[in-house]
């Protein structure tokens, strides 16, 4: 038998095992080698290392999900700063929109109103009304207010001007006119455009055609049909709705030129029976008025 000096070490769970006895401490699968007292312990598993494979090696990151630290290699991506030694690493700091114990969590998305915002880090350029969905990198902006579309609900929709009013012709307008734009319809002989069609977001403002005013000499004519009572001599004007009679012959006034009215300051505007009246009467009533 050889003296115990000289015998060939054996492996000890035992962390008071120095080799003296032929037996040394040696774990996490070290291989343990020479004889007594110069025992050694090499080939430690992944992730250990020391005299002994004693010493938990400081963690490294690794893009293989099935990496759990135990052998001091562990998953941990998305920017995320690796920490920990071999059985105890850890995965913290993630880039903004991730989470999770290796950072592979995509955040769900949230809204901005900054045109910059792609959701690469959760957050995502929605506006006009619009509903944020998705996970990082994978955001969506949908059921935006009406008038609008885009990825983001950032365009307003145009306006289909392309119909000619009522009495009139398109004029300028067409089938796609942008928002904020305008165009110009034009009306038939006899009838007035109100203005310029516009386009807000999608929502078109027609401009109409409105009759123009013509003169009668009924007076119950009052302008709603576009007819409207207007004589001596008044220029009627307006359209149907909105009549008026201006520019009466001399001596006449009222909202139709009805009312004749003279006064001998301005007799040359009176008739010859109206100044014969008017002189009678001035004496008496310098301020006197005569009607017809």
């Amino acid at each position: 038998m050889q003296p115990a000096y000289s015998q060939s070490c054996t492996a000890s769970t035992d962390p008071s095992k120095d080799g003296s006895d032929g037996s040394f401490y040696c774990i996490n699968g070290g291989t343990v080698g020479g004889t007594t007292p110069s025992c050694t312990c090499t080939s430690c598993d992944a992730g250990y290392d020391g005299t002994s494979c004693q010493t938990p090696s400081t963690c490294t990151a690794s893009s293989d999900s099935s990496k759990d630290g135990s052998d001091g290699t562990f998953y941990c991506i998305n920017g995320g700063t690796v920490g920990g030694t071999t059985g105890s690493c850890s995965c913290t700091s993630c880039n903004a929109g991730y989470g999770g114990a290796s950072c592979q969590t995509p955040s769900t998305c949230t809204a901005s109103s900054d045109s910059s915002k792609d959701g690469s880090d959760g957050t995502f350029y929605c506006i006009n009304g619009g509903t944020i969905g998705g996970t990082t990198g994978s955001c969506t902006c949908t059921s935006c207010n009406a008038g609008y579309g885009g990825a983001s609900c950032q365009t307003a929709n145009p306006c289909d001007a392309s119909g000619a009013p009522t009495n009139g012709g398109v004029g300028d307008c067409t089938s796609s006119i942008a928002s904020g734009g305008t165009c110009q319809p034009t009306c038939n002989t006899g009838y007035t455009v109100s203005g310029t069609s516009s386009c807000v977001a999608g929502t078109l403002t027609a401009a109409t055609c409105s009759a123009l005013c013509m003169a009668s000499d009924f007076s119950n004519k009052d302008g709603s049909d576009g007819t409207f009572y207007c004589i001596n001599g008044g220029t009627v004007g307006g359209t149907t709705g909105s009549c008026s009679c201006t520019s009466c012959n001399a001596g006449y006034g009222g909202a139709s030129c009805q009312t004749a009215s003279c006064s001998l300051s301005d007799g040359l505007q009176c008739s010859p029976t109206q100044l014969i009246e008017i002189k009678r009467l001035y004496n008496k009533h310098p301020d006197r008025k005569c009607g017809n």
